[in-house]
């Protein structure tokens, strides 16, 4: 059995993950920052361990105009080796009617479509035997789901709190609680 694998990071859920997990352990500075950082390199070496890593990728949303932190952020990115896929954040008004008042927020919209595009598309193109996803988001079931009809073994990678959303694809999980002390400094 070959064990050629791609990781697909789902970015934002990973950031929402970790901002969660660090809060319950109490690793934000006096600003709530989290105070404890993710080593991506250190990630993407224990996840691709006793596997043939083909590359891995990263999706995200980013603002139009991009932040330069941000932008920094996904260049050190692409400097690992991670291919970056980006959409841009959408807007819109929500109006809250206990305070009477509107204001504008800000949400992705395509990230997950674009990650599970690519899920797809490289199976059936047979450019890996692994696929090994890091998010608990439900929306990746369908595809999850074909492509284990194809052949394909899925790994999914997240925290404890949303390993429910993918708990019906009967795939192998791992959760990042276990993990956190080998990845983040």
């Amino acid at each position: 059995m070959q064990n050629r694998s791609i990781i697909f990071i789902d970015g934002s859920n990973l950031f929402l993950g970790w901002r969660s997990y660090c809060k319950r352990k109490k690793f934000m500075d006096t600003k709530g920052k989290v105070s404890k950082k993710i080593s991506y390199q250190r990630l993407i070496d224990l996840l691709k361990e006793d596997t043939e890593l083909i590359r891995p990728y990263y999706f995200d949303a980013i603002k139009d105009p991009p932040e330069p932190f941000k932008l920094n952020f996904l260049d050190r990115l692409r400097d690992m080796g991670i291919n970056v896929e980006t959409k841009l954040l959408k807007s819109g008004t929500r109006f809250c009617p206990v305070c009477k008042t509107s204001r504008i927020i800000e949400f992705q919209k395509g990230v997950d479509v674009s990650l599970a595009t690519h899920l797809m598309h490289l199976a059936f193109e047979d450019a890996y035997d692994i696929g090994i996803i890091l998010s608990g988001d439900a929306d990746y079931c369908t595809a999850v789901e074909y492509i284990k009809r194809k052949g394909k073994r899925i790994w999914v990678v997240c925290f404890r709190d949303s390993l429910c959303e993918l708990r019906g694809t009967e795939v192998p999980r791992v959760s990042f609680n276990t993990l956190v002390g080998l990845f983040a400094g």
